[in-house]
């Protein structure tokens, strides 16, 4: 007779063990034992997540069984199809409704199709509700574009935190349920679609302080001239237009108070009027943060003050000095206030030459040793390059 030697081991550590198992190995391990499954339907990890990726009837009675089965548990739902489907309205959006209660992270991603119907379940409370994404796919296929409420979740999500939406409408009343958000990320199209007409979101969100801009929209609210608007935001990141960007710039200065700026694109002129607000010292760090889009990496400068301004590049424009978007690195007075770099070992042949030299008051130098197969290890040339250029 075979013994079951996992008899002995005590529930604590089967706990443990379940911890960072996703979803579907926990689903397959109900079918181990009876204890097994007693201990994963009441861990945490087995209700961590709610999805629906497939527009089938199959995957949305599992969606609703979990859902009920859920009972008072936080959870995240997530709703991601690519394509339309006709029976969200009857199976999964009523879901949502019935147990808003207790969902702590909701996520809709649908098709332009669906989106106009979702709103109209999201009218009841959501009180543990922290995040909220609403994005649609492919806006520009229809006419009848989906609009937040100003009863959105019955003016009852109180724990509000993080809010994104991609090609939504917003009205011209504020939606009270948005008040309570600090985190905002709001798009509109795309690179290639005609600028849309940016909504007031400091009327929407009176309490943010990160803003997330993308897609193709323009500054046109008066709002966003006001420079006492834009002194409560301490982030701000912009993926789109730059000449959509340079009109604020040019009437207002709203990036002088914000203390962390980063542009994905930029320009000569952008980078300047960012470079501006630095002051005293400077520290630059240039590493490979994106390691799936090769030749994607970000620059970062910080002041004594702790002040930010940082750039998301592509190694192809540094190729060539004529290709450079923006001209901070050539800045006058950078040679004399760099005093610290930090570099990724498989960027500095790339980053360096544009580097001025001398570096007078360089003190400090990290390498982050990045592997990078079938290259000659940089580090005692690029030691020596430095040290040459600040001897």
């Amino acid at each position: 007779m075979v013994r079951d030697h996992t008899s002995v081991v005590p529930d604590e550590i089967f706990w443990k063990f379940f911890d960072e198992w996703p979803f579907a190995e926990l689903q397959s391990a109900l079918r181990v034992s009876v204890r097994w499954r007693r201990l994963l339907l009441v861990h945490p990890s087995y209700w961590r997540s709610i999805t629906l990726g497939a527009p089938t009837l199959g995957a949305a009675a599992l969606f609703i069984v979990r859902m009920s089965r859920a009972e008072m548990r936080p959870v995240l739902v997530i709703v991601d199809l690519q394509t339309s489907w006709e029976a969200l309205s009857a199976t999964v959006f009523p879901a949502l409704r019935v147990h808003g209660s207790h969902i702590e992270s909701l996520y809709v991603t649908v098709h332009a199709a669906d989106a106009p119907g979702v709103p109209r379940y999201l009218n009841v409370p959501f009180p543990l509700l922290r995040r909220f994404r609403f994005i649609v796919r492919m806006a520009d296929c229809v006419s009848n574009r989906a609009v937040l409420p100003t009863n959105l979740f019955l003016e009852q999500a109180n724990a509000l935190e993080d809010v994104l939406l991609r090609d939504i409408d917003l009205r011209v009343l504020p939606v009270p349920a948005l008040g309570c958000a600090w985190s905002v990320s709001f798009s509109q199209g795309s690179r290639r679609s005609p600028p849309y007409p940016l909504p007031d979101l400091f009327c929407h969100f009176p309490k943010m302080t990160r803003f997330w801009l993308d897609g193709a929209t323009s500054f046109a609210d008066p709002a966003y001239y006001d420079l006492e608007k834009w002194s409560q935001i301490r982030v701000f990141l912009f993926n789109g237009y730059r000449y959509l960007l340079e009109p604020l710039l040019t009437r207002s200065q709203p990036l002088a108070s914000i203390r962390c700026v980063h542009m994905v694109n930029a320009n000569s002129f952008i980078a300047d009027s960012m470079f501006a607000h630095l002051s005293g010292l400077l520290e630059l760090v240039v590493l490979d943060t994106d390691r799936e889009h090769v030749g994607t990496f970000e620059t970062c400068l910080m002041d004594e003050r702790h002040i930010v301004r940082s750039f998301r590049e592509t190694s192809r424009r540094w190729e060539k000095r004529e290709s450079i978007d923006h001209n901070w690195i050539d800045h006058p007075d950078m040679a004399t206030r760099l005093v610290s770099l930090c570099i990724s070992n498989t960027l500095w042949d790339r980053v360096v030459p544009f580097l001025p030299s001398p570096l007078p008051s360089l003190v400090e130098l990290r390498i982050i040793m990045e592997p990078e197969p079938d290259r000659r290890h940089p580090l005692v040339l690029f030691l020596h390059y430095i040290m040459s250029q600040t001897a």
